[in-house]
């Protein structure tokens, strides 16, 4: 009668488990699904996101996953908010820190997203001190040289372009190895841009270096679309030439440039390269 009795009690908590189990996974993928359904229904609002963090708070991995797809999503959806992805993306590291899982690739790369939106909505300083933040790690090293070329972004719009160029030259040698060839080509066209500002010989030089450097990775990548940099490249190329009054070579590549704008239907760089033109011809009677 014992046995009987203590094994009809083990199957009535097996039992109970079971259920708590059950309804455990049955609400997680409720949550899951209600929260996957407003980010492709695009409905999610501000309110509704509180409210889903809210319930949250217990699960730790969950939070800071929300978080971060929150952020994604008002960056992404179509009336961008960047107000709200900033809050989201500063919530997500808030958590991280606190529970110290600073020493993975998802807070590097979390660092330099909340950069990317603070500049992207304007605010300078609080883009540099997070891209800071992600230079400083070794985790993901293409994040390292992204972060060390937006901070010579940065400090390119504030004026200060001899520190501009330090860290282009950083980021650019950290990308060389580890960064996407669009993401290199890119930030050695922006870098050149310290040269028309500064307008020293030893700058300009170093200026053609980095579009070099770009040239040679567009041409290394013949398979890829790379009309809108190669369009910024041959300008590049135009600017620097009628800086140093080689009009025949600038000439040459701003007409390229209008020309590839030309066959993607870029009417607004094709436009800006034959204003360009004019003005090496107005220069020149001058």
């Amino acid at each position: 009668l014992f046995y009987f009795f203590t094994r009809e009690i083990n199957m009535f908590r097996k039992g109970i488990i079971f259920f708590l189990i059950l309804y455990i996974s049955i609400n997680c993928y409720g949550q899951n699904f209600s929260i996957d359904s407003l980010l492709k229904k695009n409905n999610l609002s501000e309110s509704k996101a509180d409210k889903i963090l809210l319930s949250l708070k217990n699960d730790s991995l969950k939070l800071a996953k929300t978080t971060f797809n929150f952020s994604r999503y008002f960056y992404k959806k179509k009336e961008q908010n960047l107000e709200l992805a900033i809050k989201y993306a500063q919530i997500e590291i808030d958590f991280l820190e606190k529970t110290k899982e600073t020493k993975n690739e998802h807070y590097h790369s979390s660092l330099y997203r909340l950069g990317l939106y603070y500049l992207y909505n304007n605010n300078i300083e609080e883009a540099i001190e997070f891209f800071k933040k992600s230079s400083e790690l070794d985790i993901v090293k293409k994040r390292k040289g992204q972060s060390l070329c937006q901070l010579g972004y940065c400090y390119y719009l504030k004026g200060y372009y001899h520190k501009s160029i330090n860290y282009y030259t950083k980021g650019l040698d950290i990308l060389k190895k580890h960064g996407k060839p669009n993401s290199l080509i890119a930030h050695a066209l922006n870098s050149a841009r310290n040269a028309f500002k500064i307008k020293n010989k030893k700058i300009i030089f170093d200026a053609v270096k980095q579009l070099k450097l770009a040239e040679e990775t567009i041409n290394s990548n013949p398979n890829e679309d790379y009309f809108y940099l190669r369009i910024r490249l041959n300008m590049s190329y135009g600017n620097i030439y009628q800086m140093i009054d080689s009009f025949s070579k600038a000439m040459y590549y701003y007409r390229k440039s209008s020309l590839i704008a030309e066959e993607n239907k870029d009417f607004y760089y094709q436009a800006m390269n034959n204003m360009n033109i004019l003005e090496l011809y107005v220069k020149k009677k001058v």
